[in-house]
């Protein structure tokens, strides 16, 4: 049996969804077969057509509605964000004991089999670390302890629905006074339990001016030739900031437009609207020079922050 692929989206994010999937099946394997979900409980009819458009020998993609109860956060009110419903995928898919959670702020640029091969033990998932602001001078290295980025998780149902996470887990969200965002509760309560997986699968493309080469390996405590080895092909690149769909210039906007001109929404011009930080930090990683990026950072970090 397939593991399945999860995505998450509305409306407002069933575009950028369409070119994530787009992207995988370019870039699949010709015997590789993927089981792509749709989770959603705000989607025209409109928007479902298109993304079921994406179905291909090899590829099933499959809309599912989730439950209003996935939604309610005492508290918060009604959250219409679809951030939480990868809170809740051990009880969506009683059936399986694993799946692969997608944002839809991402690209896929090569085969996804050796991820989904994985190994998890009695992990709790498979996620890549993150590195942030924070994490980089002038704050001591690992400030924060070792973290990961909920955007892209091979997550242990089996585990989860044993230990009875789901509830667990929107107590910290609760607790925490976070809302919708999931990445802290899944942090707390996985607490490093799980198997850390190549750089290549959660690229951010904010890291092509958050830190010089040598910076980042020293945080994930890898040679800077490994680390411009997954710069220059990362697996999955993931764009945590200013949205390409969104922004026309942002940091490797164009690697998504190639993906947008492909998909089901190519008719469909982007909402873009201007953004002038976006636009200087796309002409700053063009011509600045790379030594002087952490120069720059701190003066962000001083004055900004």
């Amino acid at each position: 049996m397939n593991i399945p692929i999860v995505f998450a989206c509305d409306n407002n994010y069933a575009l950028p969804t369409a070119v994530a999937i787009t992207s995988m099946i370019a870039n699949k394997e010709a015997g590789t077969c993927y089981d792509i979900w749709i989770l959603t409980n705000a989607l025209s009819d409109v928007h479902a057509q298109r993304l079921a458009s994406l179905a291909c020998p090899g590829v099933t993609v499959t809309i599912k509605a989730v439950p209003d109860r996935h939604c309610d956060i005492p508290g918060h009110g009604h959250v219409t964000t679809t951030a939480l419903y990868r809170l809740a995928l051990p009880e969506l898919f009683p059936e399986h004991d694993a799946v692969l959670y997608l944002d839809g702020d991402i690209v896929v640029l090569s085969d996804l089999t050796p991820l989904l091969a994985i190994d998890l033990g009695r992990h709790y998932a498979a996620a890549v670390q993150q590195i942030v602001i924070l994490d980089l001078p002038p704050y001591p290295f690992h400030a924060h302890g070792k973290a990961f980025f909920s955007g892209v998780l091979l997550l242990n149902l089996r585990r989860m629905r044993e230990e009875n996470m789901y509830p667990r887990l929107i107590e910290s969200v609760i607790r925490n006074n976070i809302g919708a965002n999931d990445q802290l509760a899944l942090n707390q309560n996985f607490k490093q339990d799980i198997v850390w997986m190549d750089l290549a699968y959660n690229f951010c493309n904010s890291y092509d001016m958050l830190c010089t080469d040598r910076e980042a390996a020293r945080h994930f405590g890898i040679t800077p030739g490994e680390w411009r080895r997954v710069r220059k092909n990362p697996v999955i690149l993931h764009y945590i900031d200013a949205k390409p769909w969104l922004v026309r210039h942002c940091l490797r906007s164009n690697v998504w437009r190639r993906y947008y001109r492909q998909s089901p929404y190519r008719d469909v011009a982007p909402p873009y609207r201007p953004s002038p930080k976006a636009f200087f930090i796309w002409l700053l990683d063009i011509f600045l020079p790379g030594f002087l990026r952490p120069f720059l950072r701190r003066l962000y970090v001083r004055f900004v922050r």
